[in-house]
């Protein structure tokens, strides 16, 4: 997938999101333009994956995109942004190798609808 395809799939994906819930998520993008499925991010969650990108079907470069592209949209349609934990079985989930802060904080950033609060995101 080209660039410009992959920008198209991450906006949709975003679109979708906050129709149905109000919240984007990146763990949901990747989902929904197939670099994870739904068996993957559930090992995750259930800790037998050390790191999400691990299993991620896409390079550094669509990674970065998947996120730039959410941060943009999301600046686009001015909705808000905050951290969201991600734990599971075992504790705390990353998103990457490294666990570098700048990484992981971009991956559990959700940007959300205005109305929207904190507390009624499941």
């Amino acid at each position: 997938m080209n660039t410009t395809e992959l920008i198209t799939k991450i906006t949709e994906s975003c679109k979708k999101q906050i129709d149905e819930r109000l919240y984007i998520t990146a763990a949901d993008c990747l989902l929904d333009v197939g670099f994870i499925t739904i068996a993957d991010y559930e090992a995750w969650e259930d800790g037998k994956i050390e790191y999400l990108e691990k299993i991620c079907r896409a390079s550094t470069q669509e990674l970065s995109q998947v996120l730039n592209s959410i941060r943009s949209y999301a600046k686009e349609e001015r909705l808000k942004s905050t951290q969201l934990p991600y734990n599971g079985v075992n504790g705390r989930l990353y998103f990457s190798k490294r666990k570098q802060d700048n990484v992981e904080c971009a991956y559990r950033t959700i940007y959300m609808d205005p109305s929207l609060k904190k507390r009624d995101i499941q």
